[in-house]
């Protein structure tokens, strides 16, 4: 089996030399399924797994959170907007002096961010402690994960496998990211059963903070191979004439997307089936867990249609299957609401 970066284009399954009695076995076994992987693209995966699984819980649990410390569905909306208004801004910030300072220290940077949230929201039960975690850290308030990660990490990636990979290598790292979530999300039925009240709430918090130090760890160990080469950044021209329209179609196209999924985001829904329908959050964790298990079995098959089908019609494409489910759901709400009405008239 080829052990550098260069090799087939599929991952490798065989799992001969991961057998046998062996304390490294797991490492063994990961480094034969992953050996086509550079050593930054290794470290990059590993942390998105260790950030993601906080994110997960958040995402859940964070608005019932912000709830039971008094806040209003309006208040809580207010945060919650905070939180992805700030994640824009670091990844426009990060756009700016990613190139000054380095990949490598930006992304530290960005980790000590959610290491100060996390102490934040473990440290106090105020309510200025979750406004403020939210608007330092880069919680994820969404069903994926948004923020200056996704550009910085997006930018190294390439540089992890040959190109003949390079779907594969995104692909891989997406399911990686939302099978991690997966298992945040069942992590947000915790807190009932490790305290009462609010301080139950308080490992997860830990746990939060925890993952931004391992953060801080992992990308101090990148290798100087992830940073722009210097002859690039000189350069004021950023897009060539030819990327220009390509890249403002699709910016055009995320906005809207983007701008439709805050209206249904997983904390918003998160929030609306604690105060409609009185889940808890065991219940909460088991829904939305199921919901990225989906999503992060999707990410198994993005390579292969995507080189059947090209890249554009599998993204576009894929997204009419679960908008016309989010629109049953919709539906199905207004009707049982109707019935209701008429039943009590």
């Amino acid at each position: 089996m080829d052990s550098s970066p260069k090799g087939p284009s599929s991952i490798h399954l065989g799992l001969k030399g991961c057998v046998g009695p062996s304390s490294n076995l797991i490492a063994r076994c990961f480094y034969r399924l992953f050996d086509w992987v550079a050593w930054d693209g290794r470290i990059i995966l590993l942390e998105k797994g260790i950030r993601t699984v906080p994110y997960g819980f958040l995402a859940v649990l964070f608005p019932v959170y912000l709830s039971q410390l008094g806040f209003d569905t309006v208040q809580i909306g207010i945060v919650l907007t905070l939180t992805v208004g700030t994640s824009a801004f670091y990844t426009f910030i990060a756009s700016i002096v990613t190139d000054r300072l380095g990949r490598r220290r930006t992304l530290v940077f960005f980790a000590m961010t959610d290491a100060v949230a996390g102490g934040l929201l473990f440290i106090s039960t105020s309510w200025w402690a979750p406004v403020v975690a939210g608007i330092a850290g880069n919680m994820s308030v969404g069903s994926g994960e948004t923020g200056p990660y996704l550009s910085l990490d997006q930018a190294i990636l390439p540089r992890t496998s040959d190109l003949k990979r390079r779907t594969l290598m995104f692909s891989l790292y997406n399911l990686v990211g939302y099978s991690a979530s997966s298992g945040g999300s069942l992590l947000a039925g915790l807190p009932p059963y490790l305290g009462t009240g609010i301080s139950g709430y308080r490992p997860l918090f830990l746990a939060y903070l925890v993952s931004g130090l391992l953060g801080m760890f992992l990308y101090s160990r990148l290798s100087k191979s992830v940073e722009q080469d210097p002859s690039k950044t000189s350069t004021r021209q950023v897009l060539s004439k030819d990327s220009r329209p390509i890249v403002y179609k699709m910016s055009a196209l995320f906005s809207v997307d983007a701008f439709a999924g805050g209206f249904v985001g997983q904390s918003i829904l998160s929030l609306y089936f604690f105060q409609r329908y009185r889940l808890d959050l065991t219940s909460l964790g088991l829904l939305f867990s199921a919901a990225q298990i989906v999503t992060a079995a999707s990410f198994l098959l993005a390579a292969r249609i995507a080189q059947r089908f090209g890249l554009i019609n599998t993204m576009v494409f894929s997204h009419i299957p679960s908008n016309i489910l989010l629109t049953a759901i919709a539906d199905n709400l207004s009707r049982r609401w109707t019935c209701r009405h008429d039943s009590l008239i």
